[in-house]
C-alpha cells in the first residue's frame, strides 16, 4: 500500500467538506437575510444615518459542522504524512507531528520535539515552507490553531457587512433638516467614503452582504471562512512536498 495513500484520502474528504460548506452558505446567503437595516434621522445630530441589526436567525449547524470537519481532515493528513516519513526510516511514528510555530523560534523548537526521526530531506522541506506565523505558510499554523478553537469554542460566527449605502429622497426616510444634504456613502477596503450629490445622486439604495468569519484567530481575523478554506485546500501541495522529500531520500539510499 501506498505509505501516502492515508494523507491522500483525508484531503480528498477534506476537500468535499468545503464544497458542503460553500453550498451550505450560498443557501444561507439565498434565504432570508438576517440583516435589517432601516434609514433613519440621528435625533442629536439631525443627519441621516442607516441603523443596521441582527435578527432572530441563527447560523445554520452545517456551517459549523463542515468547516470544522475540513479542518480536522487538513490537519490530520499533515500530521499523518510526516508520521509515515518516520515509519518509513524505521521509527516509531505515534510522537510524530506535522511541526509549527507562533514564529520562526517555536517553529524551530516543535520541529525538533514533534519529528524524531523524520528524515532530514522531510524536515528541510518542511522548513522550507516556514509554517509559522510570519512565514509563507502561516496558514499551517491558523490551521492548528483553528483546531484547538474548535475544541473549546465556537468556530466560526456571523458579521453583516454594510457595502454601501444612499440616503434619500425625503418621503422615504422623513423630512430632512434644513442645510442637511444628501450623501452617498461607498465603502473602499475599510473605509466609508463619501460622495457629495453633484458627484453621484442619492438613490436610497444599500448592500448588505454575510461575511462568516473563523472567530479569535487574529491571524485571519476579518476574513471569510469560504476563502480561508480554499487557501487551506491549496496548501495540501505540502503532503506532496514531503512524499517527494521522503521519496528523493529512498531514492539516493537505495544508490549508496
Amino acid at each position: 500500500m501506498d505509505p501516502f495513500d492515508g494523507p491522500k484520502l483525508k484531503i480528498g474528504r477534506a476537500k468535499r467538506h468545503v464544497d458542503d460548506y460553500r453550498a451550505a452558505f450560498k443557501a444561507f446567503k439565498e434565504g432570508p437575510s438576517p440583516v435589517r437595516v432601516e434609514p433613519r434621522i440621528d435625533p442629536e445630530t439631525g443627519s441621516p444615518c442607516l441603523v443596521l441589526w441582527r435578527g432572530p436567525e441563527p447560523l445554520p449547524g452545517e456551517l459549523r459542522l463542515t468547516a470544522a470537519d475540513a479542518l480536522y481532515n487538513l490537519r490530520s493528513a499533515l500530521d499523518q504524512a510526516v508520521s509515515r516519513c518516520a515509519v518509513q526510516a524505521g521509527y516509531s511514528g505515534r510522537k510524530t507531528y506535522f511541526p509549527h510555530g507562533q514564529d520562526k523560534a517555536g517553529f524551530e523548537e516543535s520541529l525538533r520535539s514533534r519529528c524524531p526521526g523524520v528524515p532530514e530531506s522531510v524536515r528541510n522541506a518542511i522548513t522550507a515552507l516556514e509554517p509559522y506565523y510570519g512565514g509563507t505558510s502561516y496558514l499551517l499554523r491558523a490551521l492548528h490553531d483553528l483546531n484547538i478553537l474548535d475544541k473549546h469554542s465556537d468556530l466560526i460566527e456571523i458579521a453583516p457587512t454594510l457595502r454601501s449605502f444612499a440616503i434619500g429622497p425625503p418621503e422615504i426616510i422623513g423630512p430632512l433638516p434644513e442645510g442637511v444634504p444628501l450623501k452617498r456613502w461607498i465603502r473602499r477596503e475599510n473605509v466609508y467614503e463619501s460622495i457629495e450629490p453633484s458627484t453621484l445622486p442619492a438613490d436610497q439604495s444599500f448592500k448588505v452582504t454575510m461575511m462568516i468569519t473563523f472567530a479569535d484567530v487574529e491571524a485571519i481575523k476579518g476574513q471569510s471562512v469560504t476563502k480561508i478554506l480554499r487557501e487551506l485546500v491549496e496548501l495540501t501541495r505540502t503532503v506532496d512536498a514531503i512524499e517527494m522529500a521522503m521519496r528523493a531520500q529512498a531514492d539516493s539510499q537505495r544508490l549508496e
